[in-house]
């Protein structure tokens, strides 16, 4: 399965972390984008604020693009997997 296919699933999603010039200069991806510039991940607060703002536990599937950068990309991606990491244990620990 390719990622175009997966597009139409809710269980995916993808987080464009470009700069708003960045997009105007290289183009919107297609399809259903999460559009958060880097500069939002500024802490592990803010990443767990972006989980729970777009509801991003229930997605099997995060996918994090920036154009040219090798690292603002993974860097965000780490931080969502750690806010999501500490949400899981804080709703298992309600439980």
């Amino acid at each position: 399965m390719t990622v175009a296919t997966l597009t139409g699933s809710e269980t995916l999603v993808i987080i464009d972390v470009r700069d708003e010039d960045e997009v105007w200069h290289d183009g919107q991806i297609k399809g259903p984008v999460l559009h958060i510039p880097s500069a939002q991940f500024s802490s592990l607060a803010n990443a767990k604020d972006i989980i729970r703002d777009h509801d991003l536990l229930t997605k099997e599937i995060i996918a994090v693009h920036c154009h040219k950068s090798q690292q603002r990309g993974p860097y965000c991606a780490r931080l969502l997997a750690a806010a999501a990491s500490e949400l899981e244990e804080e709703s298992a620990a309600k439980m």
